[in-house]
């Protein structure tokens, strides 16, 4: 994320209080390149999961590294408490939603989000 962002990304997410680096998510080649990663935020009080944001590098994309991690993200958000995630994107690419049939189901959302129950 840093060399998409700049360096004082970290910084800034280190000031965020919902940040919890254990929630954080890395796909890494075995030379070390970062082929993806995902942040997710969990709000103890509205018992609310946040994803945002998920990037797979273009030479790493449609390999379900994406998918992979937003499984195994909704899964620690779930562990932690969470009762509904929200998922914020910018493209309009459909959302594959079977990718969370086994941990939610969908409710109402406003456009360019997507909310589960768990």
């Amino acid at each position: 994320m840093r060399a998409r962002n700049g360096d004082l990304v970290a910084q800034r997410v280190d000031e965020c209080s919902l940040y919890d680096p254990q929630l954080d998510l890395r796909v890494e080649t075995e030379g070390g390149q970062v082929a993806g990663y995902a942040l997710f935020w969990f709000d103890h009080v509205t018992k609310v999961g946040l994803v945002e944001p998920v990037r797979t590098e273009d030479e790493f994309q449609r390999r379900g590294l994406a998918d992979a991690m937003l499984r195994e993200g909704i899964h620690r958000l779930i562990e932690r408490g969470a009762e509904r995630v929200k998922i914020s994107r910018t493209n309009r690419r459909p959302l594959r939603l079977r990718t969370w049939q086994w941990a939610s189901s969908p409710l109402r959302q406003p456009p360019g989000t997507a909310a589960y129950l768990r």
